[in-house]
């Protein structure tokens, strides 16, 4: 297979199969040798993939499903889980809760006029031309001798605190086990969280996910429970983008000590690793097109910092993809679709404040919504994306 179609044809399968936990190649033979159990067949996860303000696309594409399935706010989607990093677990957490006209009205009517992604003081007059050649050139400095001294995050995270604080109340009922995925910074890992389900419909599938994750070595998904305390923390964590926003700060189990949390994509964008061991349908909501050859240009300090993330992701989910197919051809088959777009979406992923884009990117993802799951084959060589 020539190269050019070699990317291609596995730009789905790299997107979802390459999200495993970091630490599987360390595995033994024992605990690689499990038997798939068969209460995973016919089992059915919602996973929806990190991507910032393109979030937008994902809650479109939800709205689709819900109309697809005829259900209403308090009533669950046809899943047996949710999985969710960064974007994807706020957007996860309110589909695990049952709470679609919040999703929608967060996207096309809020979240623009939140300050998610504004400049700390007194970096914000940086970009600002009215702000005067020496007041530009005094935050400057005040931004490097900032990052030198302790500064952890160039973005101010209050409206991002703000935005949880009315969008995530701990008393509502969970429906569908909800997973989401963060980097424990302090340990150098990932970790799992599990917002788990409370109500009658989802308790037999929390159950059943609990079951099929214990015959699993414990170093190989690491999961702890995201409980009332510590919920919004936690889905500040997973979508905490390194040098923009502060880390997160969540209790070590122990108890003793806060350990600091980023963004659950450095460690699997794709939160599939947990997803897999618990059913045997994926259905991924990706946010970025598949690969072109067109270059990519960034211009300023925030602008490179995101770009280097963005590639260090596709750069870790290139080296797992051939581990993630092996493993689903030997011991956990699966049945992976995916909804993505097809071409690059409006505005950046890191401008939450123009509407137009959002709503643009919302319709879109409502379009494809309704157009459906595209599969695609679980061999590397002759992946390709149905179109």
């Amino acid at each position: 297979m020539k190269r050019k179609s070699f990317i291609a044809a596995g730009a789905g399968s790299l997107a979802i199969a390459g999200a495993l936990p970091s630490n599987a190649v360390a595995q033994t033979p024992a605990a690689t040798a499990q038997k798939p159990q068969p209460e995973r067949f016919g089992r059915r996860a919602l996973v929806l993939s990190g991507g910032g303000s393109f979030g937008s696309y994902q809650a479109g594409v939800i709205q689709a499903l819900v109309e697809q399935q005829g259900v209403k706010d308090g009533e669950p989607l046809d899943f047996d889980m949710v999985c969710g990093t960064s974007i994807g677990g706020l957007g996860g957490y309110l589909v695990a809760t049952a709470q679609y006209s919040a999703l929608r009205s967060l996207w096309r009517e809020k979240i623009a006029t939140m300050h998610i992604a504004d400049l700390k003081t007194p970096y914000n007059k940086i970009p600002n031309s009215d702000a005067g050649v020496l007041t530009r050139f005094g935050a400057a400095i005040s931004l490097g001798l900032g990052a030198a001294n302790g500064l952890e995050g160039i973005l101010d995270n209050a409206g991002f605190h703000n935005l949880l604080k009315e969008y995530i109340d701990p008393s509502q009922p969970v429906h569908l086990p909800l997973y989401v995925a963060t980097t424990d910074l302090t340990r150098q890992d990932g970790k799992v969280f599990v917002r788990r389900a409370t109500t009658p419909a989802g308790l037999p599938k929390q159950a059943l996910n609990d079951r099929l994750l214990a015959n699993f070595r414990s170093d190989f998904v690491q999961i702890r429970v995201a409980d009332d305390e510590i919920l919004r923390e936690v889905l500040y964590s997973t979508a905490a983008i390194p040098i923009a926003f502060d880390p997160g700060r969540i209790p070590n189990p122990e108890g003793t000590a806060f350990d600091q949390y980023v963004d659950g994509g450095v460690t699997q964008n794709i939160p599939i690793g947990v997803a897999r061991r618990c059913v045997e349908n994926l259905q991924v909501v990706l946010v970025d097109p598949p690969p072109s050859d067109k270059p990519v240009n960034y211009t300023g300090l925030l602008d490179i910092s995101l770009g280097v993330f963005t590639t260090m992701q596709r750069r870790i989910l290139e080296y797992q993809v051939l581990l993630a197919f092996a493993e689903s051809t030997t011991i956990l088959p699966f049945v992976p679709t995916i909804i993505r777009p097809q071409g690059n979406l409006a505005g950046s992923f890191v401008v939450f404040d123009d509407q137009a884009d959002l709503t643009y990117n919302y319709d879109l993802g409502y379009r494809d919504g309704h157009t459906g799951w595209q599969p695609f084959n679980s061999t590397l060589e002759s992946a390709q994306v149905s179109q």
